[in-house]
């Protein structure tokens, strides 16, 4: 499983040794197995990361203090935005939490097939085109970035490159989560 995705995205580390017998056959048989296997690695220059264990555990956190989050979803990724990307054992989905929108958007797949068959198929489900006019004009995103909004969506920012930056995620979050949730209010 996964071939597919690794086939259309390329990774931004050398391949871990041990990746191809974990996601070979049917795959990780948990979503901690498929965390240990894919657990920070990146592709197309940090369009999207895979979380570990540990920071699916901090990010499930984060989130929640902005969106209700069930008992039964489990983060494994986040893309160049900064969304938060989660699967709804209960409902066999994949769940992506927006803070720019303070809107999350529910996608009726497994997880494997999620990334075989919807993000193989389809490269630019997480914004490829976009990021890579982003990137023509600044510089690759380190760990724990993601491009945000200079002027918040929420505050009448325009989504547009010319009003994005490079912002630490956790700051990025706590900030415009907090702006979502007293406008909503």
């Amino acid at each position: 499983m996964l071939r597919k995705f690794f086939t259309t995205y390329e990774c931004d580390q050398p391949m871990p040794r041990h990746l191809d017998s974990v996601l070979g056959g049917e795959g990780p048989s948990t979503i901690e197995d498929f965390r240990s296997a894919l657990g920070n690695v990146s592709v197309d220059k940090r369009l999207y990361t895979f979380h570990s264990n540990e920071t699916a555990r901090s990010w499930r956190m984060i989130v929640g203090t902005f969106f209700e989050v069930a008992p039964s979803v489990e983060f494994f990724a986040f893309d160049w935005r900064g969304n938060q990307i989660a699967f709804d054992a209960s409902q066999s989905s994949v769940l992506m939490f927006d803070v720019a929108t303070g809107e999350f958007f529910r996608i009726d797949s497994g997880l494997l097939q999620f990334h075989d068959e919807i993000m193989a198929c389809d490269p630019d489900v997480p914004s490829r085109k976009a990021y890579r006019r982003w990137l023509k004009k600044n510089s690759e995103l380190k760990q724990g970035q993601c491009v945000g909004f200079r002027i918040p969506l929420v505050l009448g920012g325009r989504d547009e490159l010319s009003n994005m930056e490079a912002v630490d995620m956790d700051v990025y979050w706590n900030i415009v989560g907090q702006l979502v949730v007293k406008l909503v209010e």
